[in-house]
């Protein structure tokens, strides 16, 4: 039995992308371990009528709606629901901007993502969201979580993926509630701090140094053979263009840029 799944907040003006991505996903995943989290039951009813022969599972939303969250909101949300009403204990939280390529064995592949213990990372600056750390973490645990992440970017270099028992101390540590607005970063980015200070995953540093994208996000503008070169080297789960022998590859991001 597999104890994986997918997370994807979707809104009205992404309609579009998220029909295109729940086909790809029932074209080559024959289940239904796919969540959308919608803003209200009235949203949910209307993607339904786009096609109703799409497999997914629905969350809706029902927490107060800060504009510059709402996506960190929707997914930490529907990851505390399906990690306290399901058996699963790994989530892929996503954006709708993204297809399923392949038919892979992500079960497994989340399995060794959490076995491993790495979060990878490139050269270049990430105090945008850094300065914000005070937001979830203590003084003394901002400092220090500076001083092992300052000058790495580590967002979009690996699919996010969530662990149950990690997860829910990681909200207990934060004191998460659903009307708290305090938390304005990027959603996997406080998560992976958290891991990173409880030392549950090691950052390990690719060769690449980034200019505000990740490694992932600026494929088109690296050199192909150099871009394969590193990719190939820790061989991460997506990618924006496919490329030869993508051993982990079922999923392309970024798709509507």
């Amino acid at each position: 039995m597999k104890t994986s799944c997918f997370l994807a907040p979707i809104h009205s003006q992404k309609y579009d992308k998220g029909l295109d991505f729940v086909k790809s996903y029932n074209k080559h995943f024959d289940d239904d371990h796919l969540y959308l989290i919608f803003s209200n039951k009235e949203d949910e009813l209307s993607f339904k009528t786009l096609d109703e022969s799409m497999v997914f599972r629905s969350i809706i939303y029902d927490g107060p709606v800060y504009t510059n969250q709402i996506v960190t909101q929707k997914k930490w949300y529907g990851l505390n629901y399906i990690f306290h009403n399901t058996d699963f204990d790994k989530v892929a939280a996503i954006d709708i901007d993204c297809l399923i390529i392949d038919n892979k064995d992500y079960d497994t592949l989340f399995d060794n993502y959490i076995k491993k213990q790495a979060i990878f990372a490139t050269n270049g600056s990430a105090e945008w969201y850094m300065d914000d750390l005070r937001n979830c973490f203590s003084s003394i645990d901002a400092e220090k979580l500076k001083g092992m992440t300052r000058g790495t970017n580590f967002w979009f270099n690996e699919l996010p993926i969530y662990y149950k028992a990690h997860f829910l101390e990681f909200l207990e540590y934060i004191q998460y509630s659903i009307t708290d607005n305090r938390f304005n970063n990027f959603d996997y980015i406080s998560y992976a701090y958290y891991l990173l200070l409880k030392e549950y995953c090691k950052l390990i540093k690719l060769p690449w140094t980034s200019h505000g994208e990740s490694f992932i996000e600026c494929q088109s503008k690296i050199n192909a053979d150099i871009f394969s070169s590193i990719f190939h080297s820790y061989n991460p789960m997506w990618i924006k263009h496919p490329i030869e022998n993508m051993k982990n590859v079922f999923l392309l991001l970024h798709v509507d840029r």
